[in-house]
């Protein structure tokens, strides 16, 4: 397995073969988070090193158009932006690997608890654009996900697992609350991108 964890953009650097390789990068559909489309496809596409010492700083001053929640509500804007970049970056590593001949599971990335989590939340806050069968197929696939982590220990899952409990049961009102807390509080897992490298 590769996990492909990333700085933000200007903390990134890249060989020139990969770079000749992946791009141009598609304007229209990656004009955010241009950074993830090289960093997952750089994990797929050979070794990656990261510096483990601090080397700069980014300044998280709760208005970052990517933070999720803002002035103590959640930014349906940044939250739905993130589930389709998620799912372009799926479309990305699957093509990606098929020409690297790697295998990639389809939808690999949309099974993860990470990506599940986040549909729920969007889910019970906002409207079921990303579960069309609604607020109770989002709460039992992510809480089947996150039992199946092997990444969290059983005190963290039974927590998550209370706290997304609550999250769909409480008034829609009293959700958000709740799901602010929640990112507050670690509650929201990061979103892991895994990629099975093929048997040679």
């Amino acid at each position: 397995w590769a996990q492909s964890g990333a700085s933000t953009s200007s903390g990134n650097a890249f060989s020139r073969i990969f770079l000749q390789t992946v791009m141009p990068i598609p304007e229209e559909k990656w004009r955010f988070n241009a950074d993830v489309f090289l960093c997952n496809q750089a994990a797929l596409a050979g070794q990656v090193s990261a510096i483990d010492d601090p080397i700069g700083y980014y300044r998280m001053h709760g208005k970052n158009g990517s933070a999720h929640t803002n002035d103590g509500k959640c930014n349906k804007r940044a939250i739905r932006r993130d589930l389709f970049r998620e799912i372009q970056t799926n479309d990305v590593l699957t093509t990606f690997s098929k020409a690297l001949d790697l295998l990639y599971e389809p939808d690999a990335l949309k099974r993860t608890f990470g990506h599940k989590q986040i549909v729920l939340v969007y889910t019970s806050i906002f409207d079921s654009e990303f579960s069309p069968k609604g607020i109770w197929a989002a709460y039992s696939s992510a809480m089947y996900t996150l039992f199946e982590d092997g990444g969290l220990s059983t005190f963290k899952k039974a927590a998550i697992g209370i706290w997304q409990t609550a999250a769909v049961i409480l008034p829609k009102g009293m959700r958000e609350k709740l799901i602010v807390w929640g990112y507050r509080n670690g509650f929201v897992v990061s979103k892991d991108k895994m990629i099975e490298r093929a048997q040679s």
